[in-house]
């Protein structure tokens, strides 16, 4: 989290900073073993309030599109249907295993996914520009893309 507000980076896949959120309060909550009752009370509403929001928000999607000479790879991640009203975020594929995000988002009309729904036309124009058209939910949207 750290990252994303100093950097704008964040980590590759979806599910990876839940999943190292969840491990580390396991990890505390078997540390705890035997001590601080109101301690271990509140890492197990933390660990159910964590589990519960995986559920609820686990239908989005993340899409990758790698140039046409393979040197920079456009990540859109759609959002859940349940969590948001049809956005999706852009992010740009940095260095390992780190995305940095970019400005702008895609927004479309209750709760519609694009891409889940394979509604969209993506053209690179060189290494660092996108063209996209996205169907909205009552309409095509057009916007460019700088990597």
């Amino acid at each position: 989290m750290g990252l994303q507000l100093l950097g704008g980076l964040t980590i590759v896949g979806r599910w990876t900073l839940p999943l190292i959120n969840f491990v580390v309060l396991l990890a505390a909550f078997l540390a705890l073993r035997g001590k601080r009752f109101w301690l271990r009370a509140l890492l197990i509403l933390m660990l159910l309030g964590n589990l519960a929001f995986f559920l609820v928000s686990n239908d989005g999607a993340e899409y990758r599109f790698i140039s046409p000479q393979g040197s920079n790879t456009l990540v859109i991640r759609e959002k859940s249907a349940l969590v948001s009203s049809g956005q999706a975020e852009l992010y740009r594929k940095e260095w390992g295993i780190f995305l940095r995000r970019l400005e702008g988002n895609i927004s479309a009309f209750d709760s519609y996914q694009p891409f889940a729904q394979g509604q969209y036309h993506l053209e690179w124009v060189d290494e660092k520009t996108v063209l996209l058209a996205y169907y909205n939910g009552h309409g095509y949207q057009q916007m460019e893309i700088n990597l």
